[in-house]
């Protein structure tokens, strides 16, 4: 039976649609609980999605361990008065009576974009440190003392005139006062826009063209990734195409206390990409949560899952086993016409709460046995136990397990062990090495390169 015009026509369009949006076809799904590491929970963001990121690290620092912040805003002004707080964020975060954490603004967008642009007289450092402390002692965020155990990645380009380079700067130096480990970039000749080494417009020229990306032959997520996971992570291929694991669309609705997500300035849709080795939850993963800038968000014209799939993340991602979820926003009439996150809120506001659970959701996981490697698993081996007087090291018998390795020593049954992060056992050397050096599981390796 033939397809009829009008259907196809129908059909033609609805592809149109999907291709414009960068959606896929798969059906929306509920995100789900994986085997991850709760002190591995790290944030970051563009711009205004840097803004919410240094917002919800302060707001939830007992279980964020890490924050990357690109091209944002700092953190924090205190509104006391009503009437000078914006209706948009009067509305998102439904906080009527408390003091709220501003970036940049005294609680307006006038004062806010002031301060993105003379960030030095109309933010100075001492009153952001002043006005974090006291909201902490409010309670309305966790106690401030937690940003001293955790690590900061700062990238702010020279050639950026949408946010001031002061600005920067600013987030340097209050995470630095409250004892953050800190490490930033604030010399590279970049535009405002994400980093990458494979997309996106040249570095320093305006990339509103190309999703607020801009190709710098610097790979701007994995520097961050691995510094704040401590280094040594395993740098990926960017240019080969889309990385193996999931890239799944959430349903982001059943997050949201009350009414709907359009309420609140929230897509019904939020992306989550989960990698290949963690889909199975058989060995732990960490987890990322990456906010969108402004006009970057899913029903952006033209943008679609550019901030997820263009930006350098879920290649990373997949090489170092970082599940990442990147929520949603979408436009809110003249309150927000450009589906900016709302950063101007402490961990009451309606996304903030939304957001820590998706975050809550991930880390549920009862089934999960997470494998740490410091302690070792009694497990037997094909060939049983070993010689009264042998010590010998071994691949684990199964494929694509490349991390774990068998100790048999005197007469004992084997012992299971696992390397470190990013290290694969290597039975030349007898011991852990970098992944890229080792020769693991031809039959994987052939099948799928960006795996290894």
């Amino acid at each position: 039976m033939g397809v009829t015009k009008p259907l196809l026509l129908h059909t033609l369009a609805f592809s149109l649609v999907l291709g414009w949006f960068g959606l896929g076809v798969s059906a929306v799904v509920q995100l789900e609980g994986y085997n991850v590491d709760p002190t591995s929970v790290t944030v970051s963001g563009l711009s205004a999605g840097g803004a919410m990121a240094t917002q919800f690290h302060f707001a939830f620092s007992s279980e964020i361990s890490g924050a990357g912040v690109y091209a944002g805003r700092k953190i924090i002004r205190i509104c006391t008065s009503r009437i000078s707080r914006p209706k948009v964020n009067c509305k998102l975060t439904h906080v009527y009576h408390h003091p709220v954490p501003y970036t940049c603004g005294k609680g307006g967008i006038a004062d806010a974009s002031q301060c993105m642009s003379i960030p030095d007289f109309f933010a100075p450092i001492n009153s952001l440190i002043a006005a974090a402390q006291a909201i902490s002692d409010q309670g309305t965020i966790d106690h401030i003392s937690n940003i001293a155990n955790s690590s900061v990645y700062v990238f702010h380009g020279t050639a950026d005139f949408t946010v001031n380079k002061g600005n920067g700067v600013k987030v340097e130096q209050m995470y630095n006062h409250f004892g953050a480990r800190v490490e930033s970039n604030l010399g590279m000749n970049a535009n405002h826009g994400f980093p990458t080494d494979f997309y996106g417009a040249a570095c320093s020229a305006s990339s509103a063209a190309t999703q607020y990306i801009n190709n710098c032959n610097y790979n701007g997520a994995f520097a961050m990734f691995d510094f704040l996971y401590g280094g040594g992570l395993i740098q990926p291929v960017t240019g080969g195409g889309l990385p193996p694991g999931d890239l799944l669309e959430f349903d982001q609705a059943e997050f949201i206390t009350s009414g709907s997500p359009a309420s609140i300035s929230m897509d019904s849709i939020g992306f989550a990409y989960i990698p290949t080795r963690c889909k199975d939850r058989s060995r732990t993963c960490r987890l990322h949560i990456a906010f969108h800038g402004c006009v970057q968000s899913r029903t952006t014209a033209g943008i679609g899952d550019a901030y997820a799939t263009k930006t350098g993340y879920i290649h990373a991602a997949e090489e170092n086993n970082i599940i990442v979820i990147f929520p949603q926003t979408v436009a809110m009439g003249t309150t927000n016409p450009n589906a900016c996150f709302d950063w101007w809120v402490t961990k009451q506001g309606a996304q903030m709460a939304a957001v820590q659970k998706m975050m809550h959701r991930v880390l549920d996981c009862p089934t999960c046995v997470p494998v740490d490697p410091s302690t070792t698993t009694t497990t037997p081996s094909p060939g049983g136990s070993c010689g009264p007087n042998e010590v010998v090291f071994s691949p684990y018998p199964q494929p694509g397990m490349c991390e774990f390795y068998m100790l048999c020593a005197c007469g004992g049954n084997p012992v299971l062990l696992q390397c470190a992060p990013g290290l694969h056992y290597d039975d030349a050397i007898k011991g852990c090495n970098f992944r890229q050096l080792v020769q693991c599981d031809p039959a994987l390796r052939n099948n799928s390169s960006s795996i290894y």
